[in-house]
């Protein structure tokens, strides 16, 4: 596909000497929604718009540098509730087996922090190529 993005993902656990995963996953994309902002301390319902098809998302992950909470669409009646732990990703990929963390399409995150300043990152990679019959 022209124009296409790789995004890369490397999971890992190593227990007892015994260690799983580790080999990177590539997924090929055309497009790519990335966000990286501090959130000041003491924020309610910050808003920040971004825009996701979760139809067309093959891969997402979010982060934050502090704990926080992420709720989707709306500030009172959120589509998706995230209780964010400080340096704790969220990663999703197509074909896992887990369900994704998002899971109605995005207009706006609204992010709700404590009171240190918090860095968020979002990314996702999504497909938009059409299915042809």
């Amino acid at each position: 596909m022209a124009g296409e993005t790789t995004a890369r993902i490397s999971r890992s656990v190593s227990v007892g000497g015994v260690t799983i995963g580790g080999t990177q996953q590539s997924v090929l994309t055309d497009g790519q929604v990335t966000l990286s902002k501090v959130v000041p301390g003491n924020t309610t319902d910050g808003r920040f718009n971004v825009t996701v098809d979760v139809s067309e998302t093959k891969v997402m992950a979010i982060e934050t540098s502090k704990d926080c909470t992420v709720e989707t669409n709306s500030a009172s009646s959120p589509s998706d509730t995230l209780a964010l732990k400080a340096n704790i990703p969220l990663i999703w990929v197509v074909g896992d087996a887990a369900a994704a963390f998002l899971t109605v399409d995005v207009t706006a995150l609204y992010v709700t922090t404590g009171t240190d300043d918090t860095t968020l990152k979002f990314v996702a990679a999504i497909d938009t190529t059409p299915v042809l019959p």
